[in-house]
């Protein structure tokens, strides 16, 4: 098994490999893996025609259980033994529900439940009408912001050619204002410097709020397949009431009609985010499987 890094040259060999189950999964989302890619060392093989994706993270080698067209077992048999002589400690992640029995058979890792990294996918029609009982409270938030900020708002689509200042200018007002970390701001300014540099190869889009002219919330997707895009980033001040509500509507309006669903990916084990992310109503997760290989 030889990896490469991901890199923008390869998504249209990479991505006939992750769209082959037609999973709906951010890791399976070729414009996340490589705005990402310098963080999480993020490499690639292709395997008797299956695709593994390699990441390294605080001392695992993570592996993503292998996609595509050739025989899952064999690839699993082959994963193994590359990181038992590779790494001292190593997980296969992204087991579908549908490989947990094949996985078994192939290898004797104990497979668990990743409920922190299960996507969570909407449909797109819902997030603009935010019709019913359960979105009443996210349409009550999105008119109060209306209401409040009356004549003072405006929505604009980013254009990543002209608005990068003012996106980055933002980034270190959020940081401020959050109490967000050194080490997680340097992380996701890198993957946004990708996602700008990189914007038209990866069909990224995004979106912005403005509050009296001066940005105050802003989104960033890139699609996933033809039926799904994914949310890579969304930033809003916690202060504004509705904020977060009202970016996300909008952007669902100009920007991602034409999808029928919409991932906003995981909640990593964040109580908050979870009930935030609970509180949308998905029509359903992703759900994720790995196996932990610890000595």
């Amino acid at each position: 098994m030889v990896f490469k890094e991901v890199r923008v040259e390869d998504k249209d060999i990479i991505d006939k490999y992750l769209q082959a189950e037609g999973k709906i999964m951010a890791d399976r989302c070729f414009a996340t893996l490589c705005i990402w890619q310098e963080i999480y060392e993020t490499k690639y093989c292709i395997v008797d025609d299956m695709l593994v994706i390699k990441y390294e993270n605080e001392g695992y080698g993570i592996y993503s259980a292998p996609m595509g067209f050739g025989d899952f077992q064999s690839v699993v048999g082959q994963i193994v033994e590359y990181a038992k002589i590779c790494d001292t400690k190593f997980k296969i992640i992204d087991i579908t529900p549908e490989k947990i029995d094949v996985f078994k058979k192939c290898c004797d890792m104990e497979i668990t439940y990743a409920r922190w990294s299960c996507d969570y996918i909407y449909e797109t029609e819902s997030m603009i009408s935010l019709a019913g009982k359960k979105l009443h409270a996210k349409r009550n938030l999105v008119n109060r912001f209306k209401t409040d900020y009356e004549g003072r708002w405006e929505y604009r689509d980013i254009d990543f050619s002209s608005d990068r200042e003012l996106i980055f200018e933002y980034l270190e007002k959020f940081r401020e204002r959050s109490g967000m970390s050194e080490d997680a701001y340097r992380d996701e300014l890198l993957a946004i410097t990708r996602a700008f540099d990189y914007s038209t190869a990866l069909e990224i889009y995004g979106g912005m709020i403005l509050i009296d002219g001066e940005v105050s919330a802003f989104t960033i997707g890139a699609p996933q397949n033809s039926d799904a895009t994914d949310i890579l980033f969304e930033k809003a001040f916690f202060d504004v009431k509705g904020l977060y509500q009202i970016i996300f509507n909008e952007f669902c309006k100009n920007r991602l009609s034409t999808y029928k669903y919409i991932n906003r990916e995981e909640d990593l084990g964040i109580e908050g985010l979870r009930k935030s992310k609970l509180s949308y109503n998905p029509v359903f997760l992703t759900d994720k499987y790995e196996a932990n290989c610890n000595d």
